[in-house]
């Protein structure tokens, strides 16, 4: 996740963004552990895309999350590197981030008290029968 760090200054923002990490961390470790309540929560919020189509793109996106050895929300510094220079490269920034830039310490404070599994050491990736139109 990625803020300004403008706003982050701002007199109580950071605590506003640990509890929106948390939120997000507990989030995603409910939709680890239960894809298909996702799904329907998702398509009951009104998407536009079908049950079939949420339920592929939950399969796929959950590999990219899990397993987080770490710790869901943690960047160890490489992959902070390899993320800018693959930015750079791709001409989405066009110059280093500031030093500033950088930080652990929130996604450290919102791990923090969570009592759902935040590393998913045991995820296996399920298998999702690809929809006719993603219905």
């Amino acid at each position: 996740m990625f803020s300004r760090d403008a706003w982050l200054k701002q007199p109580g923002n950071e605590d506003i963004a640990v509890k929106f990490l948390r939120a997000s961390f507990r989030g995603w470790a409910f939709c680890r552990d239960n894809a298909a309540k996702c799904v329907d929560y998702t398509t009951a919020a009104g998407s536009t895309l079908g049950a079939g189509h949420q339920a592929w793109m939950m399969n796929e996106i959950n590999p990219l999350v899990w397993p987080s050895p770490s710790g869901i929300g943690a960047m160890p510094v490489d992959t902070w590197n390899q993320t800018v220079n693959i930015s750079k490269t791709a001409n989405i920034i066009t110059a280093d981030p500031d030093a500033g830039a950088y930080r652990t310490d929130l996604a450290d404070k919102a791990r923090q008290g969570v009592t759902e599994d935040l590393t998913g050491a045991s995820f296996q990736k399920g298998t999702v029968q690809v929809t006719a139109g993603g219905k």
